[in-house]
């Protein structure tokens, strides 16, 4: 079973840091102005008290330009859009071997919650398959579940950090639109 270490998300950070800062130097998408930092907390739930330092705010820009204001948010590998919990959580969530081995205690109307948010992602939206195409190394048939992408990249990457990393950036895309189907 693989264990999130403190190590892992200090890795997730570095690699929101790269993309933060690459969405930062584009500039606002709505007038071109610069965008200054506007970082906001999170309160993640499914780590280790001493993982939480390293997850306690979602980098986010804003508008500096007076009358626009807009906000940008980059992708991020350690959030997925508005849950509670931080991504790999609401991905290895969705094995039961994992849930079994895990310690971490998630009620099941929140496990529910996830089953159809993966389902309306994973097998019924053409908006995820469409911005995903060519980013798996071979097709995957749509399931309704982030598990059988996780096992394409456990084929592909002998370290299962590795493994669980890229399946993070994989789903990167949802933590900052979800498509509406």
């Amino acid at each position: 079973m693989f264990t999130i270490s403190i190590q892992f998300f200090v890795i997730l950070l570095e690699i929101d840091s790269i993309l933060a800062r690459k969405v930062q130097a584009g500039g606002c998408p709505k007038c071109g102005s610069r965008l200054d930092v506007s970082n906001y907390g999170r309160k993640p739930r499914g780590l280790e008290d001493s993982s939480s330092s390293v997850v306690h705010y979602r980098f986010s820009y804003c508008c500096r330009k007076d009358g626009c204001r807009k906000r940008v948010t980059p992708p991020s590998v350690r959030f997925l859009g508005r849950k509670v919990y931080v991504g790999v959580v609401v991905i290895l969530a969705m094995s039961r071997e994992w849930i079994e081995k895990t310690t971490l205690v998630i009620c099941r109307q929140t496990l529910g919650r996830w089953k159809e948010f993966w389902r309306t992602v994973l097998k019924i939206s053409n908006w995820f398959w469409k911005n995903a195409k060519g980013s798996l190394p071979v097709w995957v048939q749509p399931t309704g579940s982030p598990i059988p992408i996780l096992e394409i990249f456990l084929e592909r990457h002998a370290n299962v950090g590795v493994a669980l990393l890229k399946c993070l950036e994989f789903f990167s895309p949802l933590s900052i639109a979800v498509p509406s189907g």
